[in-house]
C-alpha cells in the first residue's frame, strides 16, 4: 500500500507541475514591434535584442489599420495586411473569378479596373485606409 500511495503522490506532483507550466506558458504575452518597416510579433525576452538594432514598438501611433471590403467574396478575393506601419508599404492581391472584371476603390476612389489578378501598392501609408473591391460579370 506504501508503494501506491507513493506512486499515487508522484502522478499528482507530476501533474500539477505540468498544469503550472501549461498556466504559466499561456500567460506569457506577444510583443508586436515594427522591423524593417514590417510589424512582427516576438517573445518578451527578445524584444531587447530587438530594440538594441533599431526596432520600435509597435503601438497606435505608428501603425494604421487598412479595412479591406469585397462586395461579394464568392466572385473574388483581395489578400493583404490589414495593420501596416508608419511609412511602410501595403501590397494587396485581387483575383476575379473566371468571367468577372473588378474594380479597385481607395477610400471611394477609383484606383483600377481588370479582368486578370492585379497586385495594388499603397505607398508610405501614415494614415488608415479602406480598400474596397467590387466583382462583377464580364460584358
Amino acid at each position: 500500500m506504501k508503494k501506491l500511495t507513493k506512486i499515487f503522490s508522484l502522478v499528482v506532483a507530476l501533474s500539477l507541475l505540468a498544469y503550472a507550466s501549461l498556466s504559466a506558458q499561456s500567460k506569457k504575452t506577444k510583443v508586436a514591434l515594427i522591423h524593417n518597416g514590417h510589424i512582427i510579433v516576438v517573445a518578451p525576452e527578445a524584444v531587447p535584442a530587438h530594440l538594441a538594432h533599431g526596432d520600435t514598438y509597435a503601438d497606435e501611433s505608428n501603425t494604421f489599420t487598412i479595412t479591406i471590403v469585397n462586395d461579394n467574396p464568392s466572385l473574388g478575393t483581395i489578400s493583404g495586411p490589414m495593420t501596416v506601419a508608419s511609412g511602410d508599404s501595403a501590397v494587396y492581391t485581387i483575383v476575379p473569378n473566371d468571367g468577372y472584371n473588378f474594380t479597385l476603390l481607395v477610400d471611394g476612389t477609383g484606383v483600377y479596373s481588370d479582368n486578370v489578378a492585379a497586385t495594388y501598392t499603397l505607398l508610405d501609408v501614415t494614415a488608415p485606409h479602406t480598400v474596397e473591391v467590387t466583382f462583377y460579370t464580364l460584358n
